[in-house]
């Protein structure tokens, strides 16, 4: 995406997805929805899938080996998401 710097991002290994979403400790000028969402992207740039994100206090995320992506949040849940951003 054309404002990556504005996001938290983590890229899986050889190659694999990169999953982006808004990183809400950044003042970031509203253009259209305020919804914000989970993204994945092909290492090319092409999205692969986009869901609401309804969560706040992200730290941090990265990928398992098995391509699951950890979401880390500062009240120490962690979440798990598949490529197509679907819960797991």
């Amino acid at each position: 995406p054309d404002r990556l710097h504005l996001c938290l991002a983590a890229g899986a290994p050889f190659g694999g997805p990169v999953a982006t979403v808004r990183n809400e400790h950044v003042f970031q000028p509203v253009k259209g929805s305020l919804q914000t969402h989970l993204q994945t992207w092909t290492a090319a740039g092409r999205l692969i899938q986009s869901a609401p994100w309804v969560h706040t206090g992200l730290v941090t995320m990265g990928w398992s080996a098995q391509e699951t992506l950890v979401c880390v949040f500062e009240s120490g849940l962690i979440r798990t998401y598949s490529v197509m951003c679907e819960p797991l």
